[in-house]
């Protein structure tokens, strides 16, 4: 019974068992799910921080500023490599704290321990500026607690790391008290554009520096390729600002581990204006060069040629293609060593080790003289270029030098030309002072020689020469300042003074371009002593001239008055007054008449030209007809002219018109050539009487037929002729050929104001 009540219980209980089985199984099931989801969630969180860890890591490593931190989960330090780089760490990223201090002197090292003490203890942020230790930046650095909030009024419940940045930039603004380390606030606060895309290539974080830049697909297919490939890409893009104005841009998308990239820009408008500005001052800076006449040449860092001019082709016969090929330094030197263009040296290895050892170890402009082989000089001036590498510029002085040296040598001949001259010559310059003097001036003026005479002051000769020159008695005394006044104008002068040792000098006065005042001196003693002596003479003689003519004019007359009475008295009888004469006694008369006609002629001239030689006579000027005056003339000879069976010929234009003259002197001129030449000519023979007008001169000219006139032969009477021309401003020509005749010729300006000549040699026509 009891067995069976107990299989009966056991029986009816197992349902119950199963059920509480099945209840316990389920709950376990259901605590296996929750575990499991909770693992899911936990793995999936994880894998979540993960990706945020390493966004984080990427997006630091690619910001600007230096950044250390102080994690607090495993209590370990992490440096930037930024920061390795601004600060200059010998350990790079996996320098200590206390080798971040060693860059800084004690009292910023010790601002920088005290605030990161109680940023580590208190969680205190703080602000400041420190200086590296060597003086070279200043640093903003900036000390935050990084955590993750308990609520959401962005209060900090739990520290997750203490970060130090470290910014170059001393403008830019500190990160906010309190900010949040998170990749999308690290990406806000970057100062540049930047973005950060999800695994789909959505943007899920754009900084503000970013938004002025168009469109959500701003580098969208460089990110694809960018995470298909697994590597940065950089490429640059033209975009257009908010504003409208476009903008260059370098853009880099760099995968991130946990899918996404993250977007950097770079903004090279700015830049590429400044190259384009560089490139365009480079262009203009080489085309002003290529019109210099220096020949130029720069070589860069590397030694090889960027660029020459012209003229630096020219100079040293260089090829232009092959200084087109850009060679280096040493190549342009063993090509000039080959055309013997360069100075000759007796090592050239060392020589060509020694140019190119300028590279890199000049430090300022060098300057040298190069004597090439055919003799060209030329100026050699070596400057390092501020871009690296070195200029050359080589100019052409053999010119230069060979007028300094023409110069020295002239200056030198000019030196000893003046200390030769026997004129004392000195030279004031424009202050007054004296600049130059040679030994002739000296010893004239009793000055020292030795130069210390250079620096006298004009007043100071003047008042040295004031009482060594002679003044006429009852004359006023010289003004020593109206005489330096005088001397020191700019108006040129000369004269004669004389001193009171008994010299005469000569003096002139020049005004020089540059402001100076050139005087010489020239000691005319002798020649005064000789001058008057000869202006004593003259004087005496022009006395005797004047009894001269008093004597010829009183004998003159005396020889008329009997002269007249036979002429006179020869007529009577030519004419039968006293009855009929034979034909011999006609033939003395005639003979008698003649000869005492021609004395008195003779007499006329010697009055007329005593005159002359006097200056008592004067010139009646009128205007005269140049045809009646030839006519008039040549009927005075006819009659003598048909006695001996001469033929006049006459040559003269109808309309040759007039000429202003004494038409007395001037019928009294050619009746008297007109008679020497019936004279010289012999029986059956020609007389030629012509005249002209050649540009302002009336020329007369009266031809012989004679057998012409020696040498030293005077026709009679040229001398009074030529005197009458010449108170006319005329000269006359005497040409003669011996057997051919004579050709007296006289030129008469037209007008009495016209040409003024002197009178030439009579026999300047002579011909053999």
């Amino acid at each position: 019974m009891d067995g069976l009540d107990q299989s009966s219980v056991l029986l009816n209980a197992a349902p119950l068992l199963a059920l509480l089985m099945a209840c316990a199984a389920l709950v376990l099931v259901v605590i296996s799910l929750k575990q499991r989801a909770e693992i899911n969630r936990l793995r999936d969180a994880h894998k979540r921080l993960t990706s945020d860890a390493e966004i984080s890591h990427e997006i630091l490593a690619t910001a600007p500023d230096g950044l250390f931190l102080w994690v607090v989960a495993n209590n370990s330090e992490a440096c930037s490599r930024r920061l390795a780089v601004l600060l200059g760490l010998r350990d790079g990223v996996r320098s200590s704290f206390r080798s971040v201090m060693e860059c800084f002197s004690g009292i910023d090292a010790k601002m920088i321990m005290s605030h990161s003490h109680n940023l580590r203890k208190e969680g205190t942020p703080f602000e400041c500026v420190v200086t590296t230790e060597d003086g070279k930046r200043r640093l903003l650095v900036v000390g935050v607690r990084a955590g993750v909030n308990a609520d959401t009024h962005n209060v900090l419940d739990e520290a997750l790391a203490d970060v130090l940045w470290m910014r170059d930039v001393s403008d830019l603004a500190p990160p906010a008290e309190g900010a949040r380390i998170s990749a999308r606030d690290i990406i806000e606060a970057m100062p540049i554009p930047a973005w950060l895309r999800g695994g789909k290539l959505g943007i899920q974080a754009l900084n503000l520096a970013a938004q002025g830049m168009t469109g959500p697909d701003i580098g969208l297919e460089q990110s694809k390729r960018a995470q298909e490939e697994g590597v940065a890409i950089l490429e640059r893009h033209i975009l257009t600002a908010a504003d409208g104005t476009p903008r260059m841009l370098d853009i880099t998308e760099t995968p991130l581990p946990g899918g996404g990239t993250l977007g950097i820009a770079q903004d090279l408008t700015h830049t590429e204006e400044a190259e384009s500005n560089f490139t365009r001052h480079i262009s203009a800076q080489n085309q002003v060069m290529e019109t210099l006449a220096t020949a130029i040449a720069i070589f860069d860092e590397n030694q090889r040629l960027s660029f020459n001019n012209s003229t630096y082709a020219s100079l040293w016969k260089l090829d232009a293609s092959w200084l087109g090929e850009h060679p280096v330094f040493g190549d342009v030197l063993d090509r000039l060593r080959e055309q013997r263009a360069l100075p000759e040296v007796t090592d050239f290895r060392t020589f060509k080790k020694e140019q190119t050892a300028l590279f890199g170890n000049l430090k300022s402009p060098t300057e040298s003289m190069l004597h090439l082989p055919d003799g060209t000089m030329l100026r050699a001036v070596t400057t390092p270029h501020p871009m690296g590498g070195l200029v050359f510029a080589y100019e052409d002085v053999t010119d230069h030098l060979k007028l300094e040296r023409n110069y020295n040598t002239l200056g030198a001949v000019q030196r000893e030309t003046l200390d030769n001259l026997h004129e004392g010559v000195c030279v004031f310059g424009a202050d007054g002072r004296m600049k130059l003097k040679n030994p002739a001036f000296a010893r004239i003026w009793k000055l020292p020689e030795d130069g210390g005479g250079n620096a006298l002051h004009m007043s100071g000769f003047v008042a040295h020469i004031l009482p060594m020159i002679l003044r006429d008695e009852g004359t006023k005394p010289l003004d020593k300042d109206r005489l330096v006044a005088k001397l020191m104008s700019r108006d040129p002068g000369r004269g004669r003074l004389d001193l009171t040792d008994g010299q005469v000098l000569e003096y002139t006065k020049v005004p020089l371009p540059d402001g100076a005042v050139l005087l010489s001196y020239l000691d005319v003693s002798d020649s005064a002593r000789v001058e008057n002596a000869l202006l004593e003479r003259t004087h005496a003689m022009a006395e005797a001239n004047v009894l001269k003519s008093e004597f010829m004019t009183s004998v003159s007359h005396e020889i008329r008055t009997p002269l007249n009475a036979i002429v006179g008295f020869a007529s009577m009888l030519s004419d039968n007054y006293f009855g009929e004469l034979s034909s011999r006694q006609q033939e003395y008369s005639r003979g008698i008449h003649e000869s005492a006609e021609e004395l008195i002629g003779i007499i006329d001239n010697m009055l007329d030209l005593a005159s002359v030689e006097a200056g008592l006579l004067t010139l009646e000027l009128d205007t005269v007809d140049v045809n009646s005056l030839l006519l008039t003339a040549m009927n005075l000879v006819r009659e003598r002219a048909r006695r001996k069976n001469i033929d006049i010929e006459f040559d003269s234009p109808a309309d040759i018109g007039w000429v202003v003259a004494d038409e007395k002197r001037l019928k009294q001129v050619l009746f008297n050539l007109l008679s020497n030449a019936v004279a010289h000519t012999p029986p059956k023979g020609n007389v030629l009487l012509t005249a002209r007008r050649e540009s302002i001169d009336m020329v007369f000219s009266v031809t012989d037929g004679g057998p012409g006139l020696d040498e030293d032969e005077v026709p009679a009477g040229l001398g009074l002729i030529a005197r009458f021309i010449e108170l006319h401003n005329g000269v006359v020509e005497l040409t003669t050929r011996p057997g051919h005749g004579t050709t007296v010729t006289c030129r008469l300006p037209t007008e009495a104001s016209g040409r003024k000549s002197s009178q030439p040699d009579l026999f300047s026509g002579y011909v053999d």
